[in-house]
């Protein structure tokens, strides 16, 4: 429940995301440095602004929060807000995904946040359930657009993937999804965040078909 935030990333990777304590992250912070030391990755900075910070207005302080097993980089994050409570499952994966029994990837390989969101419905009545997302780039909130694929838009380039059984509503620059759930009910929503803008089919493709619960495992067993 400590107010620090968990940095994730792949082994021996320069992709670095700070997972805060209310759930949001920080991502961009060491542009200097890869642009210093240019790989693969570099090109794409350039195609947005520079510190980014995503957030989805969850309370500062968690009821719980732990890494998987104390010590994988999988953070489970919990809340509770008017009888609803709240977990995020965190981590980071590759584009491609993880594979078994690999070595580690380049340290330039494009990597994604990829979380899942539980809502619970833990009282006797009706309650609303709502997760709003802000996106700022280099101190510019990013204008977001959903497809049918559920692929975020800035553009004519993907920003991340969202997989839910509802489209977001809201203005571009703070969409929300909103479920009213009965007593004991839950829904879920996955969450998935490069670290840049894509902007080729096979790696839109890439994005759409990464599954949260085999990188999860995948990651576990990294």
């Amino acid at each position: 429940k400590s107010d620090i935030y968990f940095p994730l990333g792949l082994d021996g990777g320069r992709q670095r995301f700070r997972l805060q304590p209310h759930g949001g992250f920080d991502f961009r912070t060491n542009d200097e440095f890869l642009r210093r030391r240019p790989g693969a990755d570099t090109p794409r900075l350039e195609l947005e602004g520079g510190v980014a910070t995503v957030g989805f207005s969850l309370p500062a302080k968690p009821t719980f929060r732990t890494l998987q097993e104390e010590s994988l980089p999988i953070v489970t994050t919990r809340w509770e807000r008017d009888g609803v409570g709240i977990e995020q499952v965190a981590f980071v994966t590759m584009l491609g995904g993880t594979p078994a029994n690999a070595p580690p990837p380049p340290a330039d390989a494009v990597t994604v946040w990829l979380a899942r969101f539980i809502f619970t419905n833990a009282t006797s009545e009706a309650r609303t359930a709502s997760l709003p997302l802000s996106f700022n780039a280099g101190d510019k909130s990013l204008a977001l657009h959903a497809d049918a694929d559920g692929l975020l838009w800035i553009g004519d380039k993907v920003r991340g993937q969202f997989i839910a059984n509802a489209a977001p509503g809201g203005e571009q620059t703070k969409l929300h999804w909103n479920w009213t759930l009965a007593p004991g009910e839950s829904r879920n929503l996955v969450l998935k965040i490069p670290y840049v803008v894509l902007t080729e089919p096979a790696e839109y493709t890439a994005l759409r078909q990464l599954d949260f619960e085999t990188e999860r495992q995948a990651v576990a067993g990294f």
